[in-house]
């Protein structure tokens, strides 16, 4: 548990500077894609490289709620519904209460390495997510800055 926590850690660092330098959408699809490939190397492997792979997953987590977060909020059309919006998608913190409990029921029925199935497909859901949303992220965070210091410019100017 603690190397996983330091993976990370480090995750979050590296997925930080990405998201600098990146379209949002882009790093969260190939975090999610690679966690993704990572559990089934967990699930597929039948040695000590297994439980690796599952500390190395948590290095693609780390960039994960927030920016989820914040990319959900920007699509609600109706700013009045901001703060609803807000409100259920803290509320989806109970998924993270109730699927360990599923994870751990599955584990009993079909084997621990099997269990990691439930995790694979719930970042595999929010890969997909991530792709569907690409066609609204047009902008790199450097021409977002760039935009927005000329927008700032010229309302000075006004």
């Amino acid at each position: 548990m603690l190397w996983s926590y330091a993976v990370f850690f480090v995750g979050r660092f590296l997925g930080s500077y990405l998201l600098s330098r990146f379209r949002e959408t882009r790093v969260l699809t190939v975090y999610m894609g690679l966690a993704v490939v990572v559990l089934i190397g967990t699930i597929a492997l039948h040695s000590v490289a297994a439980v690796w792979m599952a500390v190395i997953v948590s290095l693609f987590l780390g960039p994960g709620w927030p920016t989820i977060y914040s990319r959900t909020l920007e699509t609600v059309g109706d700013r009045r519904y901001t703060e609803t919006a807000g409100a259920v998608i803290v509320m989806s913190i109970v998924g993270g209460a109730v699927l360990p409990a599923l994870q751990g029921a599955l584990s009993d029925a079909m084997g621990m390495q099997f269990s990691f199935i439930l995790p694979a497909i719930e970042l595999c859901i929010v890969a997909v997510y991530f792709v569907s949303e690409m066609r609204y992220d047009r902008l790199t965070p450097k021409q977002m800055k760039e935009l927005s210091t000329t927008e700032g410019a010229e309302s000075a100017q006004a």
